[in-house]
């Protein structure tokens, strides 16, 4: 599925959704991949608030705004996406009840403020809100320790995501063959 949408932008994003893929499955499967992408995206935004918010509490200044910027990425690509296609989601958006226009306003605008209020606060006190207590090795044995942590638990889960992946490949059915739902059909 392409658009007339010719520029290196355009066939790049028509590139990366692939939607003519078999992977997104039948109607029903590609309305549920989609609502479960739309469901990553937003809970994308929200961690991404909610750790600029704790990052700038304690103290940080450039994390918090790289995860603002982050926050807002999901939203601009989205809108982007859609226009192109003739779709108008801001439009759309004021078909959202009070309510829920409400809780989003508050949430992700209340957010960005107390980032922002935050960040003011660590700029002119010169610490965070919440003071971090200072480490008791030198800097080079603390970023030594985190980096051995990062090492560690980067290797843990590629090793969990291995074994999973092992697991799920023997335990799924062969390509083309029967899965649990299609055995009924074979007593008949």
């Amino acid at each position: 599925m392409t658009t007339n949408d010719h520029s290196v932008l355009g066939r790049a994003a028509d590139r990366l959704m692939d939607l003519d893929s078999p992977v997104y499955g039948d109607e029903r499967e590609r309305a549920l991949v989609m609502e479960a992408y739309t469901f990553g995206a937003t809970a994308t935004v929200y961690v991404c608030i909610g750790g600029a918010v704790v990052s700038a509490v304690l103290g940080g200044l450039l994390l918090p705004a790289v995860l603002l910027v982050a926050a807002t990425l999901p939203s601009f690509a989205s809108i982007w996406y859609a226009r192109r296609r003739g779709v108008d989601l801001l439009a759309m958006s004021e078909r959202a009840t009070p309510r829920e226009r409400r809780t989003a306003v508050l949430t992700l605008v209340g957010g960005m403020l107390v980032v922002l209020g935050a960040m003011l606060f660590t700029v002119r006190a010169g610490h965070g809100l919440v003071p971090l207590p200072e480490p008791s090795g030198t800097v080079s044995e603390v970023l030594d320790d985190a980096l051995v942590g990062a090492i560690l638990g980067g290797m843990g889960g590629g090793l969990v995501g291995l074994v999973t992946q092992l697991v799920r490949r023997r335990t799924s059915p062969a390509a083309g063959g029967t899965r649990d739902d299609d055995v009924d059909d074979l007593d008949d």
